[in-house]
């Protein structure tokens, strides 16, 4: 009996330690705790549209249809995500995270070489299998509606093509 006894309070003891460096471990480094909310609808219209109108002066009749392009995996740096604008010759790109960035290209209004009447936007893909995200596929939606809001207020919606899942 001494004998279960003992393997019990040592048993006990491990695990107290255990729970204590647990403990001491995430009081010293605590993990941020990441949210897999996406934003409220009407921030992403907001933001999409931001994109699109402010401090741009868009050009009648330049623009007949947008075509939504897989992009490069996810960047977030600024040098990064100039240069992999201008390599896919995107006007608009959206993260893995679904925000949305207007490119330098959008606010000249310089036109696609391939189809200069199209507006591109490239989405962030991690791989060419890889569908886009639910945030992503929102952003999209909302970015295509700004656009249409913009470019034809009282005309039908422009075409879009996809070369996108």
């Amino acid at each position: 009996m001494d004998q279960r006894t003992r393997t019990f309070k040592t048993l006990a003891s491990l695990v107290g330690a255990m729970i204590a460096t647990a403990a001491f471990l995430q009081w010293i480094d605590p993990s941020p705790v990441r949210s897999t909310d996406t934003p409220p609808a009407s921030a992403i219209s907001y933001l999409a549209q931001s994109a699109v109108a402010d401090g741009v002066s868009i050009r009648a009749g330049q623009w007949r249809e947008i075509e939504v392009v897989a992009g490069a995996a996810s960047v977030t740096s600024s040098p990064l995500l100039a240069a992999s604008a201008d390599r896919l010759a995107a006007h608009f790109l959206v993260d893995s995270t679904g925000r949305t960035f207007g490119t330098r290209r959008w606010r000249r209004q310089e036109p696609w070489t391939g189809s200069p009447s199209t507006v591109r936007i490239a989405v962030s893909q991690a791989g060419a299998d890889r569908p886009m995200t639910p945030a992503q596929r929102f952003c999209v939606r909302a970015l295509i509606a700004a656009l249409n809001r913009e470019i034809t207020p009282d005309g039908p919606w422009l075409p879009v093509r996809s070369r996108q899942r």
